[in-house]
């Protein structure tokens, strides 16, 4: 799942959300990570990256999801 976040010089010309659809989409992240039990991993990972995401730069942190049958499954494809 991919988080952009508009610059000011940007923002008006190619970011397709407004603030508050933008705001929204943070929450519908922040609670698909909550279901996966993902928030401490996303918080170390985040404390531990070397890199700083900027334009033109992603930062990747990858999450084991677990076979355990919990929510995770709804997003594995097997």
């Amino acid at each position: 799942m991919g988080i952009r976040h508009p610059t000011r010089s940007s923002a008006k010309r190619s970011f397709p959300l407004t603030e508050g659809e933008y705001l929204l989409r943070l929450d519908d992240v922040a609670n698909t990570l909550k279901c996966w039990g993902a928030v401490s991993h996303i918080r170390n990972s985040l404390q531990k990256v070397k890199e700083r995401p900027r334009i033109g730069k992603a930062v990747s942190i990858f999450i084991d999801m677990d076979d355990s049958g919990g929510r995770a499954n709804e997003w594995i494809y097997k």
